[in-house]
């Protein structure tokens, strides 16, 4: 429902003060009408800013003239109607010229509600022209592009904050200036036709490159919009042009072409970390198969046989390292979401040692300074080790005489101040500080070292991916990666990560429960085993019944689907291989759920497969090659986690 109009009404009389408020009701205009007598209580109304005005003409020490200019200073905005019992032609016209919006006689006072409807229609549409043209004004003023209007001279009328900033000068120099000054001499001729388009033929000049020249004598590549505005007689009137300063995107545009050279080197550098994936996945299963051969074998054995159990053990050990191979191998390739994990940083750095060791040559000398007790970390090892290798890597490259390479674990409390600037939370890191005593680099060099495929190193080298990636691996942890360097006095590269609470991390912690005994890995229960892989198959099947557990077996998907359906509850728990034929892992478990069969998997893997996790809510997943204590410890857990 509409606010009754508020009314400051000021008359003398209270006979006449009625009349207009009958007269008002009288026209059913819905108002609350203040009536005031004198000049002072007239102005004490003016701060509540009513929606109209009435005054008399004649008031005791305070005239309607002084009215009107005491109105008008206070709310201009307000419309005013003098209501008086005698004006004559003159008086009228003067009142109209002081300001008032309208005059009524009280003699013809039926003519107020007109009156009043009319002046606040006429504030009504003022007003909106005013806002129009605030709006405009701000938009215009504040549009992120160059904005200018010219008139059909071409010389600039208006030019907003924007196109003084790409051009160089001021508003007033360029009203002094047509927007022929400005073109490019080469471009001369685009200016002309733009202005025949915009002004001769009213059309609209659709978005297009030219050059225009700045104060200072250098040329800028603009993209240029024009839209006529025409005047009452239907003719163009002036322009209003559009200029999008071109600089920053065709130096990006010259920047990507620049860089389209190195991504084909990285896509490379892709299709060897799929291949590599492969590999990785199918080495895994004959490790898995060696590693379970060798333990079922050493067990097997009579106990004056020392001679074949340290042979065994020997091979035990060669696929242990060959398993750890394959991790970094495939450390390379991953492309999943973190894996995080509580991590005590000082003894995953010294943990690292042999890893670095074998990345860099003999003439480098490695050198650990750590802090003597833990550092908790919230963070996924494999990454961690892989920005190790990078680093180290980076270091070995920059030592080509020789040198040392530093790594250092610190403790550091990082203040709100540094915590700003790198985009982190104030609290305490552990800090990897990876030194060496290389050739160095510039300041240029540094400013630009994180960007992705920019190296320094020779075509056949380096892909400029390493610190790009140890960059972006970094941040994930919530950390954050600093260089300094200096030409010939070498580099150092800090990697902060936030300390978590101290402790062992579940995986540890985990193992830290697990009861050693043979008795507490049995079982009785029913398993599948879906493998394509058969060896793998067999060896694990052997293990499991061994240890008391009854199995069947499927070499793909649809297999094992059809022996779910056919056992149905007998089967307690479903070993899956994430990749087989004819229906995945993660596609079998989708078949089952589906038929409303809520038997837990367990999903084997020689690949880091992150989907399984959300295919799968809530399965357990056991990376390949696995040792016959993992599965046995997997394959209870799963059991008992299904109680």
């Amino acid at each position: 429902m509409a606010q009754p109009l508020d009314i400051l009404h000021l008359e003398d009389s209270p006979p006449d003060a009625e009349l207009v408020r009958e007269a008002l009701r009288a026209a059913g205009i819905e108002c609350a009408v203040t009536h005031v007598t004198t000049g002072e209580a007239f102005a004490a109304a003016l701060p509540r800013h009513p929606d109209l005005i009435l005054v008399d003409h004649n008031v005791p020490s305070f005239g309607g003239f002084a009215a009107i200019a005491a109105a008008l200073e206070r709310v201009p905005d307000v419309p005013i109607i003098m209501v008086t019992g005698s004006l004559g032609e003159e008086g009228a016209v003067e009142t109209l010229r002081r300001g008032a919006t309208d005059y009524v006689l009280k003699e013809h006072v039926n003519r107020l509600g007109p009156a009043v409807r009319r002046a606040l229609t006429e504030v009504e549409a003022r007003r909106q022209r005013e806002r129009a043209e605030q709006e405009f004004r701000a938009a215009f003023e504040d549009a992120p592009i160059g904005m200018a209007l010219a008139g059909p001279d071409r010389r600039f009328m208006r030019a907003n904050r924007a196109l003084c900033a790409i051009l160089g000068y001021t508003e007033a120099e360029l009203r002094e200036l047509t927007f022929l000054d400005v073109a490019h001499p080469d471009d001369r001729a685009i200016g002309l036709r733009d202005a025949q388009l915009a002004f001769e033929a009213g059309q609209l000049v659709p978005p297009h490159e030219t050059r225009y020249v700045r104060k200072d004598g250098s040329t800028v590549w603009i993209q240029v919009t024009i839209s006529p505005i025409r005047g009452a007689a239907g003719r163009p009137q002036y322009a209003i042009g559009m200029l999008e300063d071109l600089s920053e995107r065709r130096r990006a545009e010259a920047a990507r072409q620049a860089l389209e050279g190195q991504l084909r080197q990285s896509q490379k550098m892709e299709a060897l970390g799929h291949f590599a994936s492969g590999i990785a996945h199918d080495f895994n299963n004959i490790l898995a198969i060696v590693l379970a051969e060798a333990e079922l074998l050493a067990s097997a054995l009579l106990p004056d046989r020392d001679d074949l159990r340290t042979d065994l053990r020997a091979i035990e050990d060669a696929a242990k390292r060959g398993k750890e191979m394959v991790r970094r191998l495939m450390a390379f390739s991953r492309s999943e979401a973190l894996a995080m994990q509580r991590l005590d940083l000082v003894a995953h750095v010294r943990e690292s040692a042999a890893t670095l060791h074998h990345l860099l040559s003999a003439a480098v000398t490695m050198h650990f300074d750590l802090e003597a007790g833990p550092l908790w970390v919230l963070a996924d090892p494999t990454v961690i080790e892989q920005c190790l290798m990078n680093l180290a890597t980076n270091a070995r490259d920059a030592m080509p005489e020789g040198g040392t390479l530093t790594l250092r674990v610190t403790r550091r409390q990082i203040d709100a101040a540094v915590a700003t600037v790198h985009a982190i939370e104030p609290g305490e890191y552990a800090v990897v500080q990876v030194a060496d005593t290389g050739i160095g680099m510039d300041e240029q060099t540094v400013q630009r070292a994180f960007e992705p495929l920019f190296t320094t190193k020779p075509r056949d080298k380096g892909t400029g991916l390493g610190l790009s990636m140890v960059h972006g691996l970094i941040r994930q942890h919530r950390g954050w990666v600093r260089l300094e360097s200096e030409v010939g006095k070498g580099s150092v590269v800090e990697l902060a990560l936030p300390l978590a609470e101290a402790g062992p991390s579940a995986a540890g912690a985990e193992r830290a429960g697990r009861t050693s005994g043979a008795e507490r890995l049995r079982g009785t229960e029913t398993v599948l085993i879906a493998d394509d892989e058969e060896a793998l198959r067999k060896v694990a099947q052997r293990t499991l019944e061994h240890y008391g557990y009854t199995v069947l077996t499927a070499a793909d998907g649809l297999e094992a689907l059809a022996i779910v359906r056919r056992e149905g509850e007998r089967i307690r728990l479903v070993i899956s291989d994430v990749s087989m034929p004819q229906l995945t892992g993660p596609d079998l478990y989708r078949a089952l759920r589906a038929e409303g069969r809520n038997v837990p998997f367990l999903f084997t893997s020689g690949y880091d497969r992150p989907e399984v996790g959300a295919v799968a809510a809530g399965a357990r997943a056991m990376p390949k090659p696995w040792t016959i204590e993992e599965l046995l410890v997997a394959v209870r857990a799963a059991l008992d986690a299904a109680r």
